[in-house]
């Protein structure tokens, strides 16, 4: 199993963000630290419907928290959360 650390960039609400720094420095972690053990802790906490996997073509890490979902799906998904 392939495990580095991944540069990944992306918009957080900012109640979201004071959450995240707020547990960051109760916990005297970094800010990308604190984030990727929230995540953690919620991916792991979907009642044990998730799985975590490496695909085998593209050796990018896969979770799966239930049904899969179509592109249109995803898609509208994205524009209610605009």
């Amino acid at each position: 199993m392939y495990d580095a650390n991944v540069t990944v960039s992306f918009e957080l609400p900012e109640s979201v963000y004071n959450e995240v720094a707020r547990f960051a420095h109760e916990s005297k972690l970094s800010i990308p630290s604190a984030a990727a053990k929230l995540i953690l802790r919620g991916l792991t906490s979907l009642d044990g419907q998730n799985t975590f996997e490496i695909d085998a073509l593209t050796h990018l890490p896969v979770v799966s928290v239930g049904r899969p979902i179509s592109s249109d799906e995803a898609q509208r998904l994205l524009e209610e959360d605009e």
